[in-house]
């Protein structure tokens, strides 16, 4: 949890950044990662019911998939590849979680009823 922290102080408080995406070690991005991203933002940036954008799907198989075009909003914060903008680090900087920072971004109050695309 205090890698993500102390990323998180570096990105938004010192160098200013208005979102930051996060891409764990063992990833393999598709080709249109970071042009997904780069759609989402103003997504989360203007909807208040947003707190976070995903790249990951648990249930993104092919096969799965009936419309790879339409995104959807969940309850539960799925990690792996995600963004998040600066004003939601404001709202949790001062209560940053010691362990378990997945976990603490799933909690109640840490989404307060807001989704992850």
């Amino acid at each position: 949890a205090q890698h993500f922290g102390f990323v998180m102080r570096k990105m938004f408080d010192s160098f200013g950044f208005e979102a930051v995406i996060f891409v764990e070690e063992d990833m393999e991005v598709a080709p249109d990662f970071f042009s997904y991203f780069g759609a989402m933002m103003p997504l989360l940036q203007q909807d208040k019911d947003l707190f976070c954008v995903s790249a990951w799907n648990d249930n993104g198989y092919g096969k799965m998939v009936l419309e790879p075009r339409r995104a959807y909003r969940t309850d539960f914060f799925p990690g792996l590849g995600w963004m998040v903008a600066k004003s939601f680090w404001g709202e949790i900087r001062d209560r940053w979680a010691v362990a378990y920072w997945d976990e603490f971004m799933r909690r109640r109050d840490v989404r307060r009823e807001r989704k992850c695309i």
